[in-house]
């Protein structure tokens, strides 16, 4: 979009000052042909680059809708994972055995889709445009996906040291030797740490669940063709349920 608004601008002075030398240069008749085919080619130009310019910004926009859609999808289902998670940690021996694995996959989904929305490249002429805001919004947003990122694989850590510990004691158990009152604290240390990290992840990943709700809220009323927010969230809701459910 840049490139084109660019191109329109540079289209339109040249056709403007063209335009208006072929009426200084009436009695000119090779002036008047210069600056006729210059004119000419220019309005031509101006023309393609409106059409490329309204094409770029309508895959961008299709672009944000989409994405918009399945980024949302998707922390709802790392926000229901990590809530049905969450009870069971104090629970569980084998942590393990809950689906941690599959939480840094789904956030490294997050920035896919808010990578291939290219919010870098919409341009519009006005800064006051309602998508404007909801760029500006969504860019504020990534870093957020980045953080989700971040403290996924920081999780994965803890349940993997968690894991070699409770293998060590398991081994120490199978042959024998005593495990030590550390070893079992240590154990105990690192599951905490387990579970106030997947407290605070799916605090966090909620709670930008619910700031995207909010911008689609906002792009969605920016759309000539008027959608319903609460009706497209309510429908990725029971599909993140469905999703949930069935892994």
């Amino acid at each position: 979009m840049k490139v084109n608004k660019t191109t329109i601008y540079v289209c339109l002075f040249i056709s403007i000052i063209s335009g208006a030398l072929m009426l200084f240069v009436k009695d000119n008749n090779m002036m008047q042909s210069i600056s006729s085919g210059i004119f000419t080619g220019f309005i031509a130009s101006l023309a393609i680059s409106v059409i490329g310019y309204f094409n770029e910004k309508a895959k961008l926009i299709e672009a944000m809708n989409i994405n918009i859609k399945n980024l949302f999808l998707n922390l709802t289902v790392m926000s229901k994972i990590l809530g049905t998670v969450l009870p069971q940690i104090h629970n569980s021996v084998i942590i393990p055995d809950l689906p941690f694995k599959n939480l840094c996959g789904l956030s490294q989904l997050n920035l896919e889709f808010i990578e291939k929305m290219d919010l870098g490249l919409y341009s519009p002429f006005f800064s006051i445009s309602g998508k404007v805001s909801v760029c500006k919004r969504l860019q504020e947003l990534q870093k957020a996906i980045y953080n989700i990122k971040n403290c996924s694989m920081n999780l994965e850590n803890a349940v993997l040291n968690y894991t070699l510990q409770y293998n060590n004691i398991q081994i120490k158990s199978a042959q024998g030797m005593v495990v030590t009152p550390e070893e079992t604290k240590n154990l105990d240390d690192l599951k905490n740490l387990v579970n106030i990290s997947t407290a605070k992840l799916h605090e966090y990943t909620t709670g930008q669940a619910m700031e995207l709700g909010k911008i689609a809220e906002e792009f969605y009323g920016c759309k000539k063709k008027h959608l319903y927010w609460n009706d497209i969230e309510a429908a990725l809701i029971l599909q993140a349920e469905s999703i949930v459910k069935g892994r």
